[in-house]
């Protein structure tokens, strides 16, 4: 599901992939009302076919994931053979994964009601995740969040990527 920027243009894309999306329609509507478009995903299987169709025609990739570490049973169910394997736990680290195999190089957001030590150095060892800066607690402040989202979208190589320039 897409929500439009409320300010022309478009400061960045991103895709958002959380199994509450109910909870992040208010952080939806405030990076919209700061400029930016979002693509909701309710799960990773949708984000990927949602990325893939954007490769597949060319358009612009995101310039930041925010993604929902965690997913119960019932979302986690996959028919890619990149996310089988994966429990509820491990769902957004496969998702990671996935990413960094294709070489998406797009930077991502974690959120996690449940961090600990364990999971943030796990978590900071992919390189589209960086350091434990890009890891915040659910839920996250608001404007801890845009913060973060400005700053990535403005460190990226002109602006938007395109499936062309990967």
């Amino acid at each position: 599901m897409k929500y439009d920027a409320l300010k022309k243009p478009v400061r960045g894309l991103l895709l958002w992939i959380d199994d509450e999306s109910h909870t992040v329609y208010p952080y939806v509507k405030k990076l919209c009302k700061e400029g930016f478009a979002v693509e909701l995903s309710s799960t990773p299987n949708e984000a990927l076919d949602w990325l893939e169709a954007r490769i597949n025609s060319n358009k612009a990739l995101p310039d930041v994931i925010i993604l929902d570490i965690w997913m119960p049973p019932g979302v986690s169910e996959t028919s890619r053979p990149e996310l089988n394997n994966a429990s509820h736990q491990s769902m957004g680290a496969a998702l990671l994964k996935y990413l960094q195999t294709k070489k998406m190089n797009i930077p991502v957001i974690v959120v996690s009601g449940v961090l600990n030590n364990e999971l943030v150095q796990s978590l900071s060892s992919f390189k589209c995740v960086g350091d434990s800066g890009r890891i915040i607690p659910k839920p996250p402040r608001t404007s801890n969040l845009v913060r973060i989202v400005e700053s990535l979208v403005g460190e990226s190589i002109s602006g938007r990527r395109t499936a062309k320039n990967q």
